[in-house]
C-alpha cells in the first residue's frame, strides 16, 4: 500500500495560501512534514500553457522525488462537457510531464454537484491523453485515432461543448452557462441582472440544430446528443424568459405577458423530454444511485415553471393585482458571463 496526497497543502503552507505559484520556496521544516512513503500528486486542470506546468513540476521536485500528476477531463460543471478547456490543458500538462520525466499520470473525471455530464462526453480529452501517451501530438493524428478507437467523429463530439459558449464567455475559462440558465428562476431572476443577456435564447436555438446534425456522426453515442439537444430546446425559450417577463410587466404589456404565459407550455414539455433523455443517459452509464438528486431538481424545476405560469395567468385574469417578485429590481449578483458553481446557488437566494 503506497498512499498519495494532493500536494497543494504543502504549497499553501509555504506560500500563504497560494497553490499555483511557480516560484514557491520550501523550508526544510515543510519538507520534513512529507512522509517518505507518500507520493505527492500535483493536480492541475486549469492551465493551458506548457511553461506553467514546467514551472510547477520543477517546484514539486524541490519537495520530493516521489511525484505524480493528476489532470482533468472537464465533466463536472454541469450537463455539458468542457473539452475546449480539457483538450489544451491535457496537451500542455502531459507534454510537460514527458519532458520533466514524471511517469505516474492520471486523468480525473469528477462528479461535482450531481455528476450531470456523461463520462463519454469528454472522450476528446481522454483520447488526447491516450494519443500523447503513444507519441501522437498533432490534431489530425488525434482525430484519426478518435475515429478508430471511438467509432465517431471528433468534431461532432466537440459540438457537445457548444451550449456553454454563449456570447461573452471565454472557452478557455471555467464555465457552466447552460446549467445556471436551466435553473435560474423564471420570476425571481436572480441572475437576470447581468449574467443573462439578450441573444442567449437565439444561441441555444442555433446550437440545438448543430447538435442534432452532429448526432449523425456520433456512432453509438448518439444518446448524448439527445440529452444536450433537448437541454438546448428548453433554453431557447427559458434563458431569457425572466428578463422578458420583467420588461413586459414593468411596461404593463399584457399582450406580451400572455405570449410568455403560452410559451411556458412548450418550455415545460421540452423539460419533460430533456428529463427522459437525461434519465436514459444516466441509467445507461451509471448505477441508479444519485439520480434521486435529479428527480428532485428537475421535478422541482417543472413544478416551479408551472407555478410561475400560474402566477402570470392569475395576474392577467385579475385574481391578483401585482406579482410581488416583479415589483423588485434585480441585483447584479453576477455582472459577467461567469461560472456559478452549485445548484443551490442557482435556484434561490434562500436556504435550500
Amino acid at each position: 500500500f503506497k498512499p498519495m496526497m494532493w500536494s497543494d497543502m504543502f504549497y499553501r503552507i509555504a506560500s500563504g495560501g497560494e497553490y499555483y505559484s511557480t516560484d514557491t520556496e520550501f523550508s526544510s521544516e515543510i519538507k520534513e512534514k512529507i512522509p517518505e512513503n507518500v507520493t505527492l500528486v500535483y493536480w492541475d486542470y486549469y492551465h493551458i500553457k506548457k511553461e506553467f506546468y514546467d514551472g510547477m513540476l520543477k517546484g514539486h521536485k524541490k519537495l520530493t522525488d516521489n511525484l505524480a500528476f493528476a489532470g482533468g477531463a472537464w465533466k463536472w460543471n454541469g450537463f455539458v462537457p468542457h473539452n475546449q478547456l480539457g483538450v489544451p490543458a491535457t496537451k500542455a500538462a502531459l507534454t510537460s510531464c514527458i519532458e520533466n520525466k514524471v511517469e505516474n499520470v492520471f486523468i480525473t473525471l469528477w462528479g461535482d454537484d450531481g455528476a450531470e455530464a456523461s463520462v463519454y462526453g469528454v472522450l476528446p480529452s481522454i483520447c488526447t491523453a491516450a494519443c500523447i501517451n503513444i507519441g501522437i501530438f498533432d490534431d489530425e493524428g488525434i482525430k484519426q485515432k478518435f475515429k478508430e478507437w471511438v467509432g465517431a467523429d471528433y468534431d461532432a463530439f466537440m459540438t457537445l461543448d457548444l451550449p456553454d459558449f454563449v456570447e461573452g464567455v471565454n472557452p478557455e475559462h471555467v464555465i457552466n452557462q447552460a446549467k445556471f440558465h436551466l435553473y435560474n428562476d423564471c420570476i425571481l431572476g436572480i441572475y437576470d441582472g447581468g449574467a443573462v443577456a439578450e441573444g442567449d435564447c437565439k444561441h441555444y436555438a442555433q446550437v440545438s440544430e448543430k447538435i442534432k446534425k452532429a448526432k449523425e456522426n456520433a456512432g453509438e453515442y448518439g444518446y448524448l446528443f439527445d440529452t444536450i439537444g433537448n437541454l438546448c430546446d428548453i433554453l431557447k425559450i427559458k434563458a431569457e424568459i425572466g428578463i422578458r417577463t420583467r420588461k413586459a410587466y414593468k411596461e404593463n404589456d399584457k399582450t406580451e405577458l400572455r405570449n410568455i404565459a403560452k410559451d411556458y407550455n412548450q418550455m415545460i414539455n421540452n423539460t419533460e423530454l430533456f428529463y427522459e433523455a437525461f434519465r436514459n443517459q444516466w441509467y445507461k452509464e451509471n448505477k441508479s444511485y444519485g439520480f434521486e438528486v435529479h428527480d428532485l431538481r428537475i421535478g422541482g424545476l417543472i413544478r416551479r415553471m408551472k407555478n410561475c405560469q400560474r402566477m402570470l395567468e392569475d395576474y392577467l385574469e385579475g385574481k391578483v393585482s401585482a406579482i410581488l417578485e416583479l415589483e423588485e429590481e434585480t441585483l447584479k449578483v453576477k455582472e459577467e458571463k461567469d461560472v456559478i458553481y452549485r445548484w443551490d446557488e442557482m435556484v434561490t437566494a434562500n436556504v435550500i
